[in-house]
């Protein structure tokens, strides 16, 4: 499996997405009506993207994820303030066929 760097990922909404991702600054928050969603950054060697969301979550789904540092991210981009954004439909543990070459791919380097 071969998936695009999020650097080079077109900056429009409703691109459809499946990528293996490194997940950080998670947080459950409130929306207006009350109902729970998440909130984190993502990234990969290429590029971070924060303001990223999952709605209809749950401190369950939360805890679950909160846990977690690389994650099976699927669902379509989105354009916040001209920033680039995913709402995610689905967060997954990695599968067992993950290649060490697809964890690679989501390591920054630190080379100069």
């Amino acid at each position: 499996m071969t998936q695009a760097l999020l650097v080079d990922l077109p900056v429009e909404k409703d691109y459809p997405i499946a990528h293996l991702l490194r997940i950080f600054d998670i947080k459950l928050k409130d929306t207006k009506k009350g109902s729970k969603y998440l909130s984190f950054s993502v990234g990969d060697k290429s590029k971070n993207l924060p303001h990223c969301k999952k709605w209809d979550s749950s401190e369950e789904e939360f805890t679950r994820i909160q846990k977690q540092k690389i994650l099976f991210v699927t669902g379509k981009t989105d354009v916040w303030n001209d920033t680039l954004s995913i709402l995610a439909e689905s967060l997954a543990a990695p599968a067992d066929d993950v290649t060490p070459e697809m964890y690679n791919s989501l390591v920054i380097s630190t080379r100069y």
